[in-house]
């Protein structure tokens, strides 16, 4: 056996986003950053999102990187459908492909209360 250790091509932080208490069709903004750890200069070629629910607003350059800003609109809530949804952010530089998973639970829904009755 040889020992050995594989070095990333690319740090993300955060490596994955989960969102906690959504609400359908109101925008949740988060940043990310990309980081070379191969000391080189890169560049973003694009970005696109499996589902469409993620989308770059801002990408600025920082030192061996990138932060990017991200807007993450969760979808309509079907009536009795799943609480959870799930998209994917693809980053690309060069032929390599960053993926980034975007995990989101709806806020839970409270009944209403009827006329006459006290919540």
């Amino acid at each position: 056996m040889i020992p050995f250790t594989v070095r990333q091509k690319y740090r993300v932080t955060p490596s994955q986003f989960v969102l906690l208490n959504t609400v359908p069709q109101q925008a949740v903004k988060r940043n990310l950053s990309i980081v070379s750890e191969a000391d080189t200069d890169f560049t973003i070629d694009s970005v696109d999102s499996e589902k469409g629910l993620v989308k770059v607003t801002s990408q600025e350059k920082i030192a061996k990187g990138y932060r990017l800003g991200v807007e993450i609109t969760p979808p309509v809530q079907a009536e009795g459908g799943p609480s959870v949804y799930r998209d994917v952010l693809h980053v690309h530089v060069g032929p390599h492909v960053v993926a980034v998973d975007v995990r989101g639970i709806y806020a839970a829904s409270r009944p209403q209360a009827q006329a006459g009755e006290v919540q």
